[in-house]
Order: structure tokens, then C-alpha cells, then sequence
């Protein structure tokens, strides 16, 4: 970061995934609002992969970053999978992308689930589950309901006035399926709330707001970084 604020003579900082998504998404809702309507929606963006991100927007006290307010260790009821963290049943565990791979592969829940090596496994469950895999199937569908538990908590907590589930789990239709399920057994005010699926990538994220600030940017002189290439070289 330091090589790049010295050589472009700009602020350079590190957006999330999350963030970035959540960016996208907040624009879109806000071109879909009704021409004059200045009302303020709050989103609650979760990002599932092997784990979970979150981000909210619509209010002064989330500044971005490490200040965003993360739903990933919530801890659901009744859940015994060990965490990282040094609790059982957070959602990272079992809400997860990590969560699906230890269902269909039976992992105990005493053992921790290495998150590094866990992509490649992801993957081919999200393959099984695509092709009618009734064990990959339940256990997307059972993880999305876990995820409502723990959106019924962050409702509680942040009262977004919408709900965007992304991510290549949250976008799998049986785990948003368990979402939906478990909500509408929930006696709260997730009931009221709209969830959505994200479809933006992350990749999609990154690339526009990479195009805005390299080359869209009025500040940013190109001068500058051909001869921050010239160093780097």
C-alpha cells in the first residue's frame, strides 16, 4: 500500500469483498428507488463462500472496513461445531460454504475445518449439488436455514430494510431455498424484511470499481503510473 500511495500521490486503501459488493448493490437499489424519493434504505449484504463476509449500509456509525459489523461468529443454539474462535455453532462453521463440505463429507464436530485448503472441496459439492446430488442438495439447503437463524439475530441487532445474500453458496438455489424456509418459520422480524439474491460477483465488484479508479479517475495522472510501473519493474 505504501509503494502505491507514494508513486500515485493518492489515498490507496483495501476495500473487503463485502464492501465492494455491498458498493455495487447500494447503487443499483438506489436507481431503482422512485424519482424524489430520498428515503434511506438500509442493506445487510452477506457474502457466503467457504466463509461468510458481511457489510451494512444506510448508516453513519458503519464507516466500512474493520468498522462494519460481521455476522460470522454468531452462534446458533443446539450447534456443537468447533470454531476458530473458541466457541461451537458459530455460523462460519456451520452456515458456510466450510459448513456444506463438513456435511457431505461427515467431518465430526470436534474437528476444526482448515478454511485454506476447503475451495477445491466447495467446488465439487457445488458440482454434486448441480447435478440432483441428494446429500449435497441437503446440506446447501440445511446450512441456509442455519443462516436464518442468524439473520433472525441480525435483524434484531441492525434492522436493515433489506437483505442481499451473494457469494457462489449464497447464490446456490437450495441454500437460499433453506434461507427462505427457515425464515418463514422464524416468528420475527425477518419475516418483514426483503431478502434478495446478489447476483454480483466479487469479480465484477473489483473490476468496476478497479475501472473507476485507474481509469475513470480525473485525480489519477497517467504519467504517474507509468513510472510506478518503471520501479516495479
Amino acid at each position: 500500500l505504501s509503494t502505491l500511495r507514494g508513486g500515485l500521490a493518492l489515498p490507496v486503501s483495501l476495500m473487503s469483498r463485502s464492501d465492494a459488493l455491498l458498493k455495487v448493490e447500494e447503487e443499483r437499489v438506489l436507481a431503482e428507488q422512485p424519482s424524489g424519493d430520498q428515503k434511506t434504505i438500509r442493506i445487510l449484504l452477506v457474502n457466503v463462500g467457504v466463509g461468510i463476509g458481511s457489510a451494512v449500509s444506510g448508516g453513519d456509525s458503519f464507516l466500512g472496513g474493520l468498522h462494519q459489523p460481521q455476522i460470522s461468529h454468531l452462534a446458533i443454539g443446539g450447534q456443537s461445531a468447533v470454531c476458530s474462535c473458541g466457541r461451537s455453532g458459530c455460523l462460519e462453521q456451520v452456515a458456510s460454504g466450510a459448513g456444506v463440505v463438513r456435511a457431505v463429507n461427515q467431518v465430526p464436530d470436534d474437528r476444526l475445518m482448515p478454511f485454506h485448503h476447503l475451495g477445491g472441496q466447495l467446488s465439487k459439492a457445488l458440482k454434486l449439488a448441480r447435478e440432483g446430488d441428494s446429500p449435497a442438495r441437503d446440506a446447501f439447503f440445511n446450512a441456509g436455514r442455519h443462516m436464518a437463524e442468524g439473520l433472525d439475530l441480525a435483524v434484531a441487532m441492525l434492522s436493515p430494510d433489506r437483505i442481499l445474500i451473494a457469494g457462489e453458496v449464497g447464490r446456490q438455489p437450495d441454500y437460499f431455498q433453506g434461507i427462505i424456509s427457515g425464515s418463514q418459520q422464524l416468528a420475527s422480524p425477518l419475516k418483514q424484511v426483503e431478502i434478495e439474491r446478489c447476483t454480483t460477483t466479487s469479480i465484477y465488484a473489483a473490476g468496476l470499481f478497479g475501472l473507476n479508479s485507474f481509469l475513470f479517475s480525473r485525480d489519477l495522472s497517467l504519467d504517474s503510473l507509468q513510472i510506478l510501473a518503471r520501479e516495479a519493474s
